[in-house]
């Protein structure tokens, strides 16, 4: 059986980036982009997810934002989330452990490390 993410990104080189390490790195697993949190709640309403790969700083609202929104409907309240952060804080790190956020992945990332992060939570 495939899994299923959906990489929330606005930068198109980021989503190129990971399509490409998953192709590389797994067999039976589809990524879904989406290039703002509209279009991630759209393609959530839609589908089913088994990960999510949320990026912090999205136009419109941020990835912060969206996760609290996605943390508060039951649906949503227990699936897999990282986190992508080009700056992380200790503000970040302190709301990820209180919404649940599975782990958090700060850019530039390399192969390896995303990979490793990724399989454990699929």
């Amino acid at each position: 059986m495939s899994k299923k993410i959906l990489l929330i990104d606005d930068d198109p080189k980021i989503c190129d980036l990971v399509a490409a390490f998953l192709k590389l790195g797994t067999k039976g697993v589809d990524l879904v982009t989406a290039s703002d949190s509209s279009q991630g709640l759209f393609k959530l309403e839609n589908d089913d997810f088994d990960l999510l790969i949320i990026d912090k700083n999205l136009p419109t609202r941020s990835g912060i934002e969206l996760i609290q929104q996605l943390r508060k409907a039951i649906k949503y309240s227990k699936v897999k989330i990282i986190l992508l952060s080009g700056s992380l804080t200790s503000a970040d790190v302190s709301f990820s452990v209180q919404h649940k956020v599975s782990d958090i992945i700060v850019k530039p990332f390399k192969y390896v490390q995303f990979m490793e992060k990724l399989k454990k939570h699929l």
